[in-house]
This record gives C-alpha cells, structure tokens and sequence, in this order.
C-alpha cells in the first residue's frame, strides 16, 4: 500500500500500470505519471481512464 506519488515498488517491475478514476484525484498527478514510468518495464504502457473532477460523477467521488 502507499500514495500514488510515492510508490513502494522496484523500478521496472510492471508491464502495464492504469490509472482507472484516480490520476484526476491525486494531489500531484505528474509526480504520480512519474512514478508509474519508473516502476514499468522498458516498453510499457500506462492505461489511463479518468473522470473529469468537475462533472456530476466527479463530484460523486469527492463526496460533494
């Protein structure tokens, strides 16, 4: 378990990483794209699904 931006992983260890619903809620959503690059390996892909924080859902998630 951990933070986003701070992940408790090896480096290269993931052939995909996805952000499914979370890089739009992160406090810091580069450093959190950062870290995902640094524990895939070369060639990887990241997956990203996001909903926009201002949009009825996105309220929802936030809780207001």
């Amino acid at each position: 378990m951990g933070v986003t931006e701070g992940l408790p992983l090896r480096d290269r260890t993931f052939d995909i990483v996805t952000f499914v619903k979370t890089l739009c809620f992160v406090d810091d959503p580069l450093m959190a794209l950062v870290e995902a690059r640094m524990a895939l390996r070369e060639h990887g892909r990241v997956i990203i699904g996001f909903i926009d924080r201002g949009s009825r859902i996105g309220h929802g998630y936030r809780g207001g």
